[in-house]
């Protein structure tokens, strides 16, 4: 998602966004969308908890520009901001963690419908490179067991 940052002090970064990245439903990506995931990974544990503990702050500057300060230096924390973004219209008035409203993301892929066990992922047509994309769409089988993938296959 960003094109660029810059580390001001010890603890202060400025990240600038991709100007072209949208959301499925076509909404830009900006600024908020980062502050929101942030906040929602800070509430409560995740396997992205962890990297963002250190910051004490996240601030829009402008809808492509964020300024993240932290309690404290952490050495090469740039890294860490590596974590899926959240789209904070799709969820602001959600308890995300209970939500069952289907992911709404920027890849390649959304996903069109889920029944039982299967899920249909299409192209995405606000992906930046959408006319690349050369399998239209890709349908995912759910298995409870290696035995059912056997069973599966068999028939």
């Amino acid at each position: 998602m960003a094109k660029e940052f810059s580390k001001t002090s010890d603890i202060t970064y400025i990240i600038k966004l991709r100007d072209n990245r949208k959301w499925q439903d076509g909404t830009p990506v900006v600024g908020k969308d980062i502050q929101f995931t942030i906040d929602r990974l800070k509430e409560n544990k995740s396997i992205y908890s962890a990297n963002v503990q250190e910051i004490t702050s996240v601030e829009v500057l402008d809808s492509l520009t964020i300024k993240i300060t932290l309690s404290q230096q952490v050495p090469f924390f740039e890294y860490r901001l590596e974590f899926p973004i959240l789209c904070s219209h799709h969820y602001e008035n959600e308890n995300f963690y209970e939500t069952t409203k289907l992911p709404i993301g920027t890849g390649m892929y959304t996903i069109e419908k889920q029944e039982g066990n299967s899920i249909l992922l299409q192209k995405n047509v606000y992906y930046p490179d959408y006319d690349n994309i050369s399998t239209p769409e890709v349908k995912i089988f759910q298995y409870a067991s290696m035995g059912e993938v056997f069973n599966s296959f068999k028939m």
